[in-house]
């Protein structure tokens, strides 16, 4: 699924998926499901910076039908070796929608990650959103500044509608962060 680069884009996952690079998602992308499946990164996982999906246009994920699981069981002592980075970034202009998502076991260890499932440069040109409709969130952790599942910057509005938070966590140089499921600045 990680050559959805640009324009319309619609797609079905019918098993569990694994992601070896970042998806760029820089137009108007759609994935549902027509079952319960995950999405994971790779053991192969190649990119620079460990975004599963990195949001300049328009990402969709799920339609609150079948679950859409961002699993993050990757192997936690290799990730905390590495610089982990979001499930999801939101560029700025990027916009987010999530439908009966379950987003769980994620860990972000970079230093200067936020949030472990969902972060965002800051919104300067008024387009970034983020919208959360009937989404689980369940034992994802920052081991590095605020925002243990999600960390919004400046002007980023975040709409969040019947979700569930349950054991989310972050930590700041050492001490308890700020936000453990949601830190917006």
């Amino acid at each position: 699924i990680c050559d959805i680069d640009s324009g319309d884009f619609s797609y079905t996952i019918d098993r569990d998926m694994y992601a070896d690079d970042t998806c760029l998602c820089m137009g108007n992308i759609k994935i549902v499901s027509s079952g319960d499946y995950s999405i994971k990164r790779a053991s192969t996982f190649l990119s620079e910076s460990s975004f599963l999906f990195e949001v300049s246009g328009t990402l969709v994920l799920g339609d609150g039908k079948n679950k859409i699981i961002l699993d993050g069981q990757t192997n936690v002592a290799e990730l905390y070796k590495s610089n982990a980075d979001s499930v999801i970034r939101i560029d700025n202009g990027g916009f987010l929608v999530m439908n009966g998502v379950v987003a769980k076991n994620n860990l972000v260890s970079g230093t200067s990650s936020h949030g472990a499932v969902i972060s965002s440069e800051e919104n300067t040109s008024g387009g970034s959103s983020v919208e959360l409709t009937g989404c689980t969130f369940e034992n994802n952790v920052n081991m590095s500044t605020h925002g243990g599942a999600i960390c919004l910057a400046k002007g980023v509005p975040l709409t969040v509608k019947g979700c569930v938070f349950d054991g989310n966590s972050c930590e700041y140089k050492g001490n308890e962060g700020q936000g453990g499921a949601i830190y917006c600045t």
